[in-house]
Protein backbone atom coordinates (compact mmCIF):
# COMPACT_ATOMS: atom_id res chain seq x y z
CA UNK A 1 0.00 0.00 0.00
CA UNK A 2 1.61 3.29 -1.37
CA UNK A 3 2.12 5.97 1.31
CA UNK A 4 -0.97 7.90 -0.15
CA UNK A 5 -3.16 5.28 0.64
CA UNK A 6 -2.09 4.93 4.00
CA UNK A 7 -2.61 8.53 4.94
CA UNK A 8 -6.30 8.36 3.07
CA UNK A 9 -7.29 5.42 5.13
CA UNK A 10 -5.73 7.06 8.24
CA UNK A 11 -7.43 10.11 7.79
CA UNK A 12 -11.04 8.25 7.04
CA UNK A 13 -10.83 6.28 10.38
CA UNK A 14 -9.94 9.96 12.24
CA UNK A 15 -13.05 11.47 10.47
CA UNK A 16 -15.19 8.37 11.45
CA UNK A 17 -14.17 8.54 14.98
CA UNK A 18 -14.52 12.20 15.29
CA UNK A 19 -18.33 11.80 13.88
CA UNK A 20 -18.58 8.79 16.44
CA UNK A 21 -17.56 11.12 19.85
CA UNK A 22 -19.55 14.41 18.61
CA UNK A 23 -22.85 12.39 18.22
CA UNK A 24 -21.82 10.09 21.36
CA UNK A 25 -21.31 13.33 23.26
CA UNK A 26 -24.55 14.94 22.17
CA UNK A 27 -26.64 12.41 23.32
CA UNK A 28 -24.98 11.90 26.57
CA UNK A 29 -27.56 13.33 29.18
CA UNK A 30 -27.03 13.34 33.09
CA UNK A 31 -29.87 11.81 34.86
CA UNK A 32 -30.23 12.51 38.54
CA UNK A 33 -31.54 9.44 40.48
CA UNK A 34 -34.67 8.42 41.13
CA UNK A 35 -36.10 9.98 44.30
CA UNK A 36 -38.80 11.74 45.76
CA UNK A 37 -38.02 15.30 45.70
CA UNK A 38 -39.71 18.68 45.96
CA UNK A 39 -40.95 19.18 41.99
CA UNK A 40 -42.39 22.05 40.48
CA UNK A 41 -44.86 24.16 39.74
CA UNK A 42 -48.87 23.40 39.50
CA UNK A 43 -50.84 24.49 35.96
CA UNK A 44 -53.58 25.76 35.20
CA UNK A 45 -55.89 23.08 36.18
CA UNK A 46 -54.40 22.53 39.39
CA UNK A 47 -53.56 18.93 38.79
CA UNK A 48 -51.11 17.65 41.69
CA UNK A 49 -47.94 16.88 40.51
CA UNK A 50 -44.49 16.21 41.56
CA UNK A 51 -39.99 15.61 40.57
CA UNK A 52 -38.34 12.53 40.92
CA UNK A 53 -36.33 12.18 38.19
CA UNK A 54 -34.48 14.89 36.45
CA UNK A 55 -32.77 15.08 32.79
CA UNK A 56 -30.91 17.97 31.78
CA UNK A 57 -28.91 18.17 28.94
CA UNK A 58 -24.83 18.21 29.71
CA UNK A 59 -23.20 21.27 28.80
CA UNK A 60 -20.01 20.53 26.64
CA UNK A 61 -17.00 22.03 28.70
CA UNK A 62 -17.31 22.12 32.57
CA UNK A 63 -17.49 25.91 33.67
CA UNK A 64 -16.76 27.98 36.89
CA UNK A 65 -19.73 29.85 36.02
CA UNK A 66 -23.18 28.50 34.95
CA UNK A 67 -25.11 29.37 31.83
CA UNK A 68 -27.98 31.41 31.50
CA UNK A 69 -29.86 27.71 30.61
CA UNK A 70 -28.29 26.47 33.48
CA UNK A 71 -29.67 28.89 36.12
CA UNK A 72 -33.12 28.97 34.42
CA UNK A 73 -33.13 25.12 34.41
CA UNK A 74 -31.67 25.14 38.08
CA UNK A 75 -34.57 27.61 38.91
CA UNK A 76 -37.29 25.88 37.27
CA UNK A 77 -36.54 22.30 39.27
CA UNK A 78 -36.44 24.46 42.43
CA UNK A 79 -39.75 25.60 41.72
CA UNK A 80 -40.71 21.84 41.33
CA UNK A 81 -38.80 20.97 44.71
CA UNK A 82 -40.91 23.91 46.57
CA UNK A 83 -44.36 22.69 44.78
CA UNK A 84 -43.51 19.19 45.87
CA UNK A 85 -43.14 20.13 49.31
CA UNK A 86 -45.94 22.75 49.40
CA UNK A 87 -48.52 20.33 48.63
CA UNK A 88 -46.93 17.08 50.17
CA UNK A 89 -46.74 19.18 53.69
CA UNK A 90 -49.84 21.38 52.69
CA UNK A 91 -47.31 24.66 53.79
CA UNK A 92 -47.33 27.35 50.80
CA UNK A 93 -44.17 28.93 53.23
CA UNK A 94 -41.04 29.38 50.75
CA UNK A 95 -43.21 29.41 47.08
CA UNK A 96 -42.29 33.16 47.12
CA UNK A 97 -38.97 32.25 46.50
CA UNK A 98 -39.27 30.34 43.60
CA UNK A 99 -42.56 31.59 42.18
CA UNK A 100 -44.74 34.69 41.62
CA UNK A 101 -47.76 35.84 40.04
CA UNK A 102 -50.39 33.74 38.48
CA UNK A 103 -48.07 30.70 39.37
CA UNK A 104 -47.82 31.77 42.67
CA UNK A 105 -51.83 32.22 43.12
CA UNK A 106 -52.90 29.40 42.24
CA UNK A 107 -50.20 27.09 44.02
CA UNK A 108 -51.65 28.97 47.20
CA UNK A 109 -54.85 28.34 46.31
CA UNK A 110 -54.35 24.73 45.08
CA UNK A 111 -53.01 23.89 48.61
CA UNK A 112 -55.89 25.71 50.18
CA UNK A 113 -58.30 23.18 48.08
CA UNK A 114 -55.91 20.32 49.39
CA UNK A 115 -56.07 21.13 53.23
CA UNK A 116 -60.10 21.46 52.81
CA UNK A 117 -60.63 17.84 51.37
CA UNK A 118 -58.36 16.42 54.04
CA UNK A 119 -55.81 15.68 50.97
CA UNK A 120 -52.33 16.11 49.68
CA UNK A 121 -50.04 15.17 47.19
CA UNK A 122 -47.34 13.10 46.81
CA UNK A 123 -45.31 13.94 43.57
CA UNK A 124 -43.90 12.16 41.29
CA UNK A 125 -42.54 12.91 37.81
CA UNK A 126 -39.93 12.46 34.96
CA UNK A 127 -38.73 15.88 33.61
CA UNK A 128 -37.84 15.98 30.02
CA UNK A 129 -37.34 19.72 29.95
CA UNK A 130 -35.82 21.93 27.57
CA UNK A 131 -34.98 25.85 28.00
CA UNK A 132 -36.79 27.29 24.72
CA UNK A 133 -35.69 31.04 25.13
CA UNK A 134 -33.99 33.35 27.43
CA UNK A 135 -34.35 36.92 27.36
CA UNK A 136 -31.71 38.59 29.62
CA UNK A 137 -32.85 42.29 28.36
CA UNK A 138 -36.14 41.50 29.41
CA UNK A 139 -35.25 39.05 32.20
CA UNK A 140 -37.98 36.39 30.77
CA UNK A 141 -37.53 33.03 30.04
CA UNK A 142 -39.47 29.94 28.66
CA UNK A 143 -39.07 26.02 29.42
CA UNK A 144 -41.16 23.22 27.59
CA UNK A 145 -41.13 20.52 29.69
CA UNK A 146 -43.31 16.91 28.16
CA UNK A 147 -42.71 14.94 31.78
CA UNK A 148 -44.34 11.71 33.18
CA UNK A 149 -46.80 12.45 35.49
CA UNK A 150 -47.02 9.43 38.23
CA UNK A 151 -48.58 11.73 41.01
CA UNK A 152 -51.37 10.64 43.00
CA UNK A 153 -52.87 11.87 46.23
CA UNK A 154 -52.80 10.96 49.60
CA UNK A 155 -55.21 11.31 53.29
CA UNK A 156 -53.95 14.36 54.89
CA UNK A 157 -53.50 12.80 58.37
CA UNK A 158 -52.33 9.44 57.53
CA UNK A 159 -50.51 9.49 54.55
CA UNK A 160 -52.29 6.70 53.31
CA UNK A 161 -52.71 6.75 49.15
CA UNK A 162 -56.19 7.47 48.24
CA UNK A 163 -57.72 5.27 45.56
CA UNK A 164 -55.09 3.32 42.88
CA UNK A 165 -52.38 4.79 41.45
CA UNK A 166 -53.23 6.31 38.41
CA UNK A 167 -51.54 5.18 35.44
CA UNK A 168 -48.40 7.26 34.16
CA UNK A 169 -49.24 9.71 31.62
CA UNK A 170 -47.35 12.42 29.45
CA UNK A 171 -48.02 16.22 30.20
CA UNK A 172 -46.79 18.48 28.09
CA UNK A 173 -46.59 22.31 29.77
CA UNK A 174 -44.65 25.75 28.89
CA UNK A 175 -43.48 27.77 31.75
CA UNK A 176 -42.87 31.30 31.59
CA UNK A 177 -39.89 32.51 34.17
CA UNK A 178 -38.96 35.82 35.26
CA UNK A 179 -35.76 37.79 36.54
CA UNK A 180 -37.38 39.52 39.90
CA UNK A 181 -34.12 40.88 42.38
CA UNK A 182 -31.45 38.74 40.38
CA UNK A 183 -33.11 35.46 40.92
CA UNK A 184 -35.76 33.79 37.95
CA UNK A 185 -39.09 32.65 39.56
CA UNK A 186 -42.05 30.50 37.61
CA UNK A 187 -44.44 33.47 37.22
CA UNK A 188 -47.06 30.87 34.88
CA UNK A 189 -47.68 28.44 32.79
CA UNK A 190 -50.18 27.09 30.08
CA UNK A 191 -50.80 23.30 29.28
CA UNK A 192 -49.79 22.11 25.63
CA UNK A 193 -50.11 18.63 25.26
CA UNK A 194 -52.46 16.00 27.91
CA UNK A 195 -52.13 12.57 26.98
Amino acid sequence: MTARWRWAVVGAVALVALVGIVVVGMAVVVRSPAVEQPAGPPIATATPVLASTTVIPETATPSATPSAEDEVGAAYLASWAAYTRAVRELDPSGLDAVMTGPMLDRTRAEIADLQNQGRAARIVVDHHFVVARIDAVAGTATIVDEYVNRSYLVNAETGERIGAVPPPHTVSDTFYLVRENDQWKVRDSVRTVFQ
